[in-house]
């Protein structure tokens, strides 16, 4: 039989980075679950960002995808190879960020601090000064080599973290809410960090409560809550699964427009009012923006469009929430 040459022009499909597939885990072997079934992927170069209440999971997820946490059932891949079927020293290259203030010896160097990592990370001899030269510079740290480690700032040793989990070059890179108290300008030379590293090819998994990091970082979307994935895929997607197509805020004299008389005249709509500064401030969440424009055009008619009216697409930071709303709906 001939063997089939495939054109150039056919788009081969690359193999994901890590492959995760029914992931669970009990507490302490009891019925009680902390991940229930959770399945993800991340591809070479993508950002993948987790996001969901205190005790959805994300943080056990990313333990099991790191090696650190064995799970009660379902498998990881890493780069084509189970995580768990080898010894942890023979295991696929994995960066870990967990953060925080501590982690580091104060008084010693920045890149002798870095070189015991390299070491316990078992970096070969002849490479540690290399590598950790290269993890300086990915984080822009190159400068401080020689300033001790407890002088450095809280945005500067949370760059130290991301430098020591690229001491092993890893394929997949998981970070656990890198900007968690940091200042907007830290916060945005990590996220440009992390954007340079994905275009490096590091497949890079993300939590974080920060929605606006999220929108601005994320190739895809993972919404988890109760050990589960409530809603996964791009920005639109988790968009779409919310429910929330648009958005119509206003504001207006207090008591003029009350909740029950908003939700009797817009009964498509998700109604909320909060009364500050002396005006009552509507918010109104559409599932069907024919339904918004109708809203607008009856206001229009009568007279009554308010100034500051504004119909607008929603955030994730809506459609993240609604999500979280229809879920504990169900489960009450």
């Amino acid at each position: 039989m001939a063997s089939r040459t495939v054109s150039v022009l056919e788009e081969v499909p690359k193999p994901s980075v890590v492959e995760a597939v029914d992931l669970v885990r009990r507490y302490n072997h009891s019925n009680l679950l902390a991940v229930d079934g959770v399945s993800l992927s991340i591809d070479a170069g993508e950002i993948v960002t987790v996001l969901g209440p205190n005790g959805a999971g994300k943080t056990t997820t990313v333990k099991m995808c790191a090696g650190l946490l064995m799970p009660s059932s379902g498998a990881v891949s890493v780069g084509g190879r189970d995580l768990y079927a080898h010894a942890r020293g023979d295991r696929p290259s994995i960066g870990l960020v967990l953060g925080g203030d501590s982690g580091f010896y104060g008084r010693a160097t920045v890149r002798n601090n870095l070189l015991y990592f390299a070491d316990l990370a078992a970096v070969p001899s002849r490479e540690r000064q290399t590598r950790v030269a290269e993890a300086l510079e990915a984080v822009g740290l190159d400068d401080k080599a020689e300033s001790k480690a407890g002088e450095l700032s809280k945005g500067m040793r949370q760059r130290l973290h991301i430098a020591r989990g690229l001491l092993g070059r890893p394929q997949l890179l998981l970070l656990d809410e890198p900007t968690n108290g940091l200042d907007p300008e830290n916060s945005l030379i990590v996220r440009h960090l992390v954007r340079n590293l994905a275009a490096t090819g590091v497949a890079i998994l993300l939590t974080t409560h920060q929605l606006a990091e999220a929108e601005a970082l994320a190739d895809r979307i993972i919404v988890m809550r109760s050990g589960r994935i409530q809603a996964q895929g791009p920005l639109t997607g988790i968009k779409q699964a919310s429910g929330v197509h648009r958005v119509t805020t206003f504001s207006a004299n207090p008591g003029s427009h009350s909740p029950d008389a908003l939700t009797a005249s817009a009964p498509e709509a998700t109604v909320d009012v909060q009364s500050f500064h002396g005006r009552d401030h509507i918010h109104l969440q559409w599932n069907d923006p024919a339904a918004a424009e109708r809203f607008r055009r009856t206001l229009e008619v009568s007279g009554a469009l308010p100034q500051d009216f504004l119909e607008r697409a929603p955030t994730l930071e809506e459609c993240y929430l609604a999500l979280i709303r229809t879920e504990s709906q169900a489960v009450a």
